[in-house]
C-alpha cells in the first residue's frame, strides 16, 4: 500500500481488477484467487476494526 491507502479505496480497487481479470483473463486462476483471497482479508479486517469500534 502506498502510503497507507484508505482501506476502502483498497478494497474497491482490488474488486475491480478482480472483475476485469475474471473477465478479460479468466485463465489466470491463481492470480484471480491471489486477488480473492486479499479481498477476503482485508474486508475481514475491516469488520474486525468495526466491531472493535463499535460502529455495528
Amino acid at each position: 500500500m502506498a502510503e497507507e491507502e484508505d482501506p476502502h479505496v483498497l478494497l474497491d480497487r482490488l474488486e475491480h481488477d478482480l472483475r476485469s481479470m475474471e473477465f478479460n483473463r479468466p485463465y489466470e486462476v491463481i492470480e484471480i484467487r491471489k486477488i480473492e483471497s486479499k479481498i477476503h482479508e482485508l474486508k475481514t479486517k475491516l469488520q474486525e476494526s468495526d466491531l472493535a469500534f463499535g460502529q455495528v
